[in-house]
């Protein structure tokens, strides 16, 4: 029996995202990111800040959670996303 190129491609391609693969962080690394509540800016409110993994615009008072690279996110998004990938949605930057 042949193998076909498309089958090689296949395979070479599950292998590369198998290597990709990564553990979640733990959650003493969670919790050790800052925490801050969100406070629209006064000087410039037409800019809108807004969490890039839910795509809501950020509103006084939610709870923000700051990864190492300084991108920021809602707590509950980030805590959600790091529970399975290590990394910052953005920038991949590992905690």
């Amino acid at each position: 029996m042949t193998t076909s190129t498309t089958e090689l491609a296949l395979d070479t391609s599950a292998d590369f995202y198998e290597e990709d693969e990564q553990e979640g962080a733990g959650e003493l690394q969670i919790d050790n990111l800052p925490m801050r509540r969100y406070k629209t800016p006064k000087n410039n409110k037409a800019q809108c800040e807004s969490c890039s993994i839910c795509l809501a615009d950020f509103l006084d008072e939610d709870v923000l959670r700051t990864m190492p690279c300084t991108h920021n996110f809602h707590s509950e998004c980030i805590t959600v996303w790091l529970r399975t990938k290590n990394t910052c949605p953005l920038c991949k930057t590992q905690i």
